[in-house]
């Protein structure tokens, strides 16, 4: 049972950093994580299921996953949080799939372990072209994990009821959601739905959701130049005060004010560059 659930909002496409412990609290975020265990014990919540994670071992974290780590033993891991408009074609692997086997280990590839420790060369290296670096080899990495983890399309997995709500949720938060659709979709009772999610993520279902839908305005409000009307209505909001008042409750800001400071971050960024 998670006690309580952080929601990430991070304010790059790709990061990347070497750390001697995991955060030790449930988390869930809009990007991939990628968590390469190079020395140190550890245990993984994912999925619905706790696994023990070791040297050489490879935890995939898909989208909007809960997950968790506890640490036995501080050593070295990598963290990667990348979103998937990096790589545009796997876009919609990452929406509407779910890996089969999540935890991997690099040792099942020579070519993976290569790169892996070629990760550590690239972030050491601190130079000018380093991001890209990375990036490159995160492509490579997918390439060769993508057949290891085995995603599947989530409703061919066998999930636990918990993981069949949130992965409706994830799936179809752009339309309109409630207790009687997923009780009919889902062939759950609304009392037994409430039950489980509340178990699990500390929050309800509406809250959730909002998360869902705040989260990807937030990329359209930075990536595209639709107006906020356009975008409120896009990821499932009826009415654009709602909207308004559910971004400020989480963003601490209007929606305005947010695309005004990530294109003013942006534009700062490329003057750095310059």
């Amino acid at each position: 049972m998670l006690d309580k659930l952080l929601y990430e909002k991070r304010k790059t496409k790709l990061s990347c950093a070497f750390v001697s412990n995991l955060r030790e609290l449930p988390h869930i975020h809009a990007e991939c994580e990628i968590v390469v265990c190079y020395s140190g014990k550890a245990s993984c919540f994912l999925g619905g299921n706790t696994s023990e994670i070791g040297e050489g071992d490879i935890v995939f974290v898909f989208p909007n996953q809960v997950h968790d780590y506890t640490m036995y033993e501080n050593g070295k891991f990598l963290v990667m949080n990348f979103s998937s408009d990096l790589m545009p074609n796997m876009g919609n692997y990452f929406k509407v799939n779910l890996p089969k086997h999540p935890i991997i280990n690099f040792s099942e590839s020579d070519a993976l372990k290569r790169l892996m420790l070629e990760f550590e060369t690239a972030y050491d290296s601190r130079s000018e072209d380093a991001d890209l670096l990375l990036l490159g080899y995160l492509s490579l990495a997918m390439f060769l994990m993508k057949p290891l983890i085995d995603a599947k399309p989530a409703d061919g997995l066998n999930s636990s009821n918990f993981e069949k709500i949130c992965n409706y949720c994830i799936r179809n938060y752009r339309s309109k959601i409630s207790l009687d659709i997923l009780s009919q979709e889902l062939h759950l009772s609304k009392q037994r739905i409430s039950h489980i999610f509340n178990q699990h993520m500390g929050m309800t279902l509406p809250q959730y959701i909002n998360f869902l839908r705040i989260g990807d305005a937030c990329h359209l409000l930075t990536e595209t130049s639709d107006t906020i009307t356009k975008i409120s209505e896009d990821v499932g909001f009826e009415c654009l005060r709602n909207f308004n008042k559910v971004f400020y409750d989480i963003n601490k800001m209007t929606p305005s004010e947010f695309r005004t400071r990530q294109i003013k971050g942006l534009r700062d960024k490329k003057a750095v560059l310059v």
